[in-house]
């Protein structure tokens, strides 16, 4: 049986498929009475010379505010962290974040529409090595492909 969580980190990049994140936290062993955490990473990325930010702070502070009011609305007390970081330093700034908090797991919202697999399964990689609390991935499940497969690449696939 796992052990209770009384301090929850949630990493959100964005608000799509967020109310799988909800239904985690709501089914985690004392995830309703945690401390929950909402942290957004604004991300920076530098081409030889200064850096520039990915997204504005406004936007970066409307993902993190809305996320925390569907926590609360769904009865889990939050408040939200906004910290900047270049774009390949996210899982680093994650999972300082954590560690200097306390937390006891960290909760990552999959954004799995905005990437691609090939850059989100870094990011995942890093998080879980680099995180000194267990990292759940949540969301993958409830999302679903935006592009439709034809049936003719499923036929000569072999998954048909």
């Amino acid at each position: 049986m796992a052990s209770e969580a009384t301090k929850i980190l949630v990493a959100v990049e964005q608000l799509e498929g967020f109310d799988a994140v909800v239904n985690a936290i709501s089914g985690m062993e004392g995830g309703r009475a945690a401390e929950v955490v909402v942290l957004h990473v604004q991300a920076y990325e530098r081409y030889g010379g200064p850096s520039f930010a990915l997204e504005g702070l406004s936007d970066s502070n409307f993902i993190t505010e809305l996320a925390v009011f569907k926590l609360s609305m769904a009865g889990i007390e939050a408040r939200g962290w906004v910290v900047s970081a270049l774009y390949d330093q996210r899982a680093a700034a994650i999972a300082a974040a954590a560690e200097r908090w306390g937390a006891d797991r960290i909760v990552l919202a999959d954004a799995r529409r905005r990437h691609p697999s090939w850059l989100r399964r870094p990011l995942i990689q890093r998080l879980r090595a680099t995180a000194t609390c267990p990292v759940l991935v949540v969301g993958r499940e409830t999302l679903t492909p935006s592009v439709p497969v034809a049936p003719y690449a499923l036929e000569h696939s072999g998954l048909s």
